[in-house]
């Protein structure tokens, strides 16, 4: 079995891949909870609308914690970038 190569090279910076995965969560967890929508208002459902509610319930909290991890992520990035005239 093969495992992927670590990139080593100057532009792969592992905190914005992490943030990119984050912000990728949480659009499916939304794309979850349209589904969940659709199925619900379906007239071929035959799972009980109170289980789609507390999925859906379910769904809005986990993208509400991925949205803020992605805003600390965000917030830890732009307080890593150095201001050129410390350099001097």
């Amino acid at each position: 079995m093969e495992s992927f190569p670590i990139r080593k090279d100057k532009c792969f910076d592992p905190q914005r891949a992490f943030r990119r995965f984050v912000v990728e969560a949480m659009s499916s967890s939304d794309e979850t909870i349209t589904h969940l929508d659709i199925i619900a208002s379906s007239q071929f459902n035959h799972v009980p609308v109170e289980l789609l509610g507390k999925a859906k319930e379910r769904y809005i909290s986990i993208s509400k914690q991925l949205n803020s991890l992605a805003k600390v992520i965000t917030t830890n990035l732009k307080s890593d970038i150095r201001d050129p005239k410390s350099d001097v």
